[in-house]
């Protein structure tokens, strides 16, 4: 009789009696040739599957409410706040159309810069570029460096953070990743030396915009996106002054629905959030009452300096 296992000799046992017999078998370990997986490469797996997943759920479309909220400060001052509640479709990755049910919006008449139009940074952003004939194509250029930086476990899951970093411009992409179904938890970005439309005059001495993307899974499974964070610094000289201007945005996806399967197609722009909002009627009720985003101490304080100067019912077309 012949015994053989893996990692140990074969053996030939003449049987000569039908009593029971123990046979032990000599180890024989078996070499295999090293094989070396970097984090570079495993990142890149990583970000390929994760994308491609993102991807192929663009049809699988929801609508949604978010909930907006803006401050810009003029050398630290605020000189412009704006309320929006927008009603969106929405998938895994993108917002894919929006438009205003409801909106306030207010800035100082001495501010020197407005941004009237920051929710473009929220409600345009994609991951991917559109191609005509390809389709979804990475927006992140894939010649760029990408290592491994971190992995843990978090409510039981597996998690890895990947980075993509620019080493011309020091710009930088991070990826909360679930190793084991690949899906995108959380997306952190930051763009230094960020171009921004200013009078030929005003020179920008320096520019960073990070935005922040989070998201949520639902009942079913799928994942949508949750909150998008956007901060945008800039240093402006004109004058022979040095002017700083910043703006901080906060928008929270809520009350999701499914809805039906569309083709992909990349989000055309809208009008102007003014445009739209003087569409709206100003209803200070809803603002007083609206319990959707909590807002904070300081934000309730400069609410309250634009709501005693009647502001916020300026704006509207009469």
């Amino acid at each position: 009789m012949v015994f053989s296992s893996l990692s140990y000799k074969t053996d030939t046992v003449i049987v000569s009696s039908v009593l029971p017999a123990v046979t032990y078998l000599s180890p024989s370990p078996i070499h295999l040739k090293e094989v070396s997986v970097s984090s570079a490469s495993y990142s890149r797996y990583l970000l390929d599957k994760c994308f491609t997943k993102l991807i192929n759920e663009d049809g699988h479309r929801d609508d949604s409410s978010s909930f907006y909220r803006q401050i810009t400060y003029n050398d630290a001052v605020p000189t412009e706040f704006q309320e929006i509640v927008f009603s969106n479709i929405i998938n895994s990755f993108r917002v894919v159309e929006s438009s205003i049910v409801q909106g306030r919006y207010s800035s100082k008449k001495d501010a020197f810069y407005h941004f009237r139009n920051f929710t473009l940074f929220t409600n345009c952003f994609s991951l991917f570029n559109w191609d005509a004939e390809k389709g979804f194509v990475y927006a992140i250029d894939p010649s760029l460096a990408v290592r491994l930086t971190k992995q843990f476990i978090q409510d039981g899951r597996r998690i890895a953070e990947v980075l993509i970093l620019n080493p011309s411009n020091n710009n930088r992409y991070s990826f909360l990743i679930d190793e084991d179904d690949f899906a995108l938890l959380e997306l952190n970005q930051q763009l230094n030396d960020f171009k921004i439309d200013m009078p030929f005059s005003h020179k920008v001495k320096s520019s960073i915009r990070t935005l922040k993307v989070s998201f949520k899974q639902l009942a079913d499974g799928r994942w949508r996106v949750n909150r998008v964070d956007v901060d945008l610094n800039n240093e402006v000289s004109f004058a022979l002054k040095t002017r700083n201007f910043h703006i901080v945005s906060h928008t929270f996806f809520y009350d999701y629905k499914s809805s039906v399967t569309k083709d992909a197609k990349q989000r055309e722009f809208v009008k102007s959030d003014r445009e739209q909002i003087d569409k709206c009627a100003y209803d200070a009720s809803f603002w007083q009452a609206n319990p959707i985003f909590k807002r904070t101490a300081e934000e309730e304080e400069i609410i309250e300096g634009f709501t005693k100067s009647n502001s916020f019912g300026s704006i509207y077309k009469k």
